[in-house]
């Protein structure tokens, strides 16, 4: 997750307390021992993933300054080392992190916890999963658009929604970066759990 790691002391400008990566312990580690890892331990975790959820996406972590506002414009390196990361501290715009195609890998581990635990649960994460899903499939990309000035791929997953931002307004556009194999091996991963409820109901 842009070379940087959540394993840091609170005083540090890098701790932070939520981490899209921390969904790796629901999936794909969804075979960890039940004793060891026990499902309220797998709610929380998708409770705190859950408040990087945006109208765009999901946030990787708050603050994160890897491909936020305006950064296509910024000239900025993708790579992490230090005067890099610095860059992209100085360009920050607060609130302008990208929103990452994640929402195909929450949908995923929503459909997963609702196998577990009691019948009111199963209910409140299948809705989780229907949102996630519906929010997934609002964000391929339709023929002909246009994401941060390159035309998108048709009917292609987006790595992410970016912000381009003036002092007015702010507009969420496709990432330039798409197709990607992780999106669309994650969207693969969900459409074949999305087609077993289909069938189980039908």
């Amino acid at each position: 997750m842009g070379g940087e790691s959540p394993n840091y002391g609170e005083n540090d400008k890098r701790y932070r307390t939520a981490d899209a990566a921390l969904l790796t312990l629901i999936y794909p580690c969804k075979h960890l021992d039940v004793t060891k890892f026990p499902m309220i331990q797998k709610e929380k975790i998708f409770g705190i993933v859950n408040t990087l959820n945006t109208e765009w996406g999901v946030k990787r972590y708050n603050n994160d300054t890897y491909q936020s506002g305006n950064y296509w414009f910024n000239s900025i390196p993708t790579d992490t080392n230090d005067s890099s990361i610095a860059s992209r501290n100085k360009n920050f715009i607060v609130g302008s992190e990208a929103s990452w195609f994640f929402d195909s890998w929450m949908t995923k581990a929503a459909i997963l916890l609702s196998q577990g635990g009691d019948i009111s649960n199963k209910a409140l994460y299948l809705s989780y999963a229907t949102m996630h899903f519906n929010k997934t499939m609002s964000f391929i990309n339709r023929p002909s658009l246009y994401g941060n000035g390159k035309e998108c791929s048709g009917n292609s997953l987006p790595e992410s929604y970016n912000v381009i931002a003036t002092n007015k307004d702010w507009w969420h556009l496709s990432s330039p970066i798409d197709p990607l194999n992780w999106s669309k091996s994650s969207f693969s991963l969900m459409k074949e759990d999305i087609n077993a409820i289909i069938n189980f109901i039908s």
